[in-house]
């Protein structure tokens, strides 16, 4: 599902303009895990990562569940493309079925003022929980 989620968001043109650092699916950002979302400086680009959080069932069927996600955004010294690349998320995401399995992803919240002490740099998390079958 983070893959499909990522591959979603990463073919949209309008986001690759927000996100020259590329859109990921990876357990941080980082030089290590994330290579790309730096350029040849090694100063990190703006860029997005899909994280997945809790599943749970959602009745009434035992066969339906929930997967909460985030997609964090990352912008070094401004905020402006990240404020712009969440509502992207948003409206990309809100009552879409990337795959067979989704029945449907829904935005819950959004965080828009934090920081990432490790990157140094400003931090917008839009969370979204996609109702699916167990496959």
């Amino acid at each position: 599902m983070k893959e499909a989620i990522r591959a979603l968001l990463a073919a949209d043109g309008t986001l690759a303009a927000l996100l020259p650092g590329g859109v990921f699916a990876s357990p941080e950002i980082s030089r290590q895990e994330t290579e790309t979302a730096f350029d040849a400086n090694s100063e990190l680009q703006t860029c997005a990562n899909v994280k997945l959080e809790t599943n749970s069932q959602a009745g009434p069927h035992r066969t339906g569940a929930r997967q909460f996600f985030t997609v964090s955004l990352y912008q070094q010294h401004d905020i402006a493309d990240i404020k712009s690349a969440a509502i992207r998320v948003i409206e990309l995401l809100n009552d879409s079925k990337p795959t067979a399995l989704i029945y449907a992803i829904v935005w819950t919240d959004t965080v828009p003022d934090l920081q990432d002490d490790a990157l140094v740099c400003n931090l917008i998390v839009v969370r979204f929980v996609a109702h699916h079958r167990i496959s």
